[in-house]
């Protein structure tokens, strides 16, 4: 029967020998004991484990879950009935639409005399720009404008 149980376990006999006895000292059990009085042991200490859990489990519902769920319930209970807002709508009047109108209108004209100051700027510098060929065959562009010229170009430019 140990040959078979070595067999079973895929073990020399001398290590399955080895393996029992470590088996028993590790869970201080004696073979020619009863094992009775050890799993009515380890038995009693299991189910103390498994009281002593029960009451954590009872005491956490008891401090923690209950009162969150007390606490819900007065909030959703004593909720105010949210009313509707209600909001007069306005159409805007025919003189707010004349002055918006007129205003827009205004910037725009603005913003064209804008664009046509600029539109004169670049086109009197495109005009004074001329290209030129150096010994290298290096295309550059001169500006044939004086200093004075040239700033005030840019005091025109910072007013726009």
């Amino acid at each position: 029967m140990f040959r078979k149980f070595s067999r079973d376990l895929g073990e020399q006999q001398t290590e399955t020998l080895q393996l029992m006895l470590d088996f028993f000292s590790k869970h201080n059990l004696n073979p020619s004991e009863d094992l009775g009085p050890n799993m009515k042991t380890l038995e009693g200490t299991i189910s103390k484990r498994i009281n002593v859990i029960i009451a954590i489990i009872r005491d956490i519902e008891k401090r923690q879950t209950k009162p969150t769920l007390a606490m819900l319930q007065l909030l959703f209970q004593e909720s105010p009935q949210k009313q509707p807002l209600l909001v007069e709508k306005r159409k805007p009047s025919v003189e707010i639409e004349k002055t918006a109108y007129s205003e827009t209108q205004h910037k725009n004209e603005i913003l064209q005399k804008k664009v046509f100051q600029w539109q004169t700027i670049t086109t009197s510098i495109l005009d004074k720009v001329a290209i030129s060929r150096t010994s290298f065959g290096k295309i550059q562009l001169r500006l044939l404008m004086s200093p004075k010229e040239l700033q005030d170009i840019k005091t025109k430019i910072e007013k726009l």
